[in-house]
């Protein structure tokens, strides 16, 4: 069978610098920003209705009681669905198990105390920032340098 080979913008990226944990998606596709903004604003809307449960540092439910546990807990596996659905929509493909590599996206991390999912949300997000900010300026530079002396 013939192939139809043109470049795509698919770059792969390494999660936390793990070879074995890699995703790869075009940066530069022009709606992954629309796709960010739409996912971030449900997944805000979600998390605001979670705002009564206490989570312990691994991302469970920190309740005494056990139906207000077994509650919480079908709260955040509903949630941890919609995060699941949400990264694999902004990127177009099953990133979920790779970036979160088994923990729960609820882990509490680093010095500020952000969830696991807003960490790598926000990372990406620069990441793909980054990206752009470098394709656009290599394409404006293929005009222009003719005029610098």
């Amino acid at each position: 069978m013939k192939s139809i080979r043109f470049e795509t913008g698919y770059k792969t990226f390494s999660i936390n610098d793990d070879p074995d944990r890699t995703i790869s998606f075009n940066p530069t596709d022009a709606d992954i920003v629309q796709r960010f903004a739409k996912a971030i604003k449900e997944l805000q809307s979600e998390k605001e209705t979670m705002a009564d449960i206490q989570l312990n540092p691994d991302g469970t439910a920190a309740i005494n009681d056990m139906s207000s546990l077994e509650e919480a807990s079908a709260t955040l596996e509903k949630f941890n669905d919609l995060i699941k659905q949400k990264l694999n929509y902004i990127f177009n493909s099953d990133v979920y198990d790779v970036v979160f590599a088994g923990q729960s996206p609820f882990s509490i991390v680093g010095k500020d105390h952000k969830l696991l999912f807003e960490a790598f949300l926000e990372a990406a997000f620069e990441m793909v920032n980054e990206e752009v900010g470098a394709a656009t300026q290599s394409r404006i530079g293929k005009y222009t340098d003719k005029y610098k002396k």
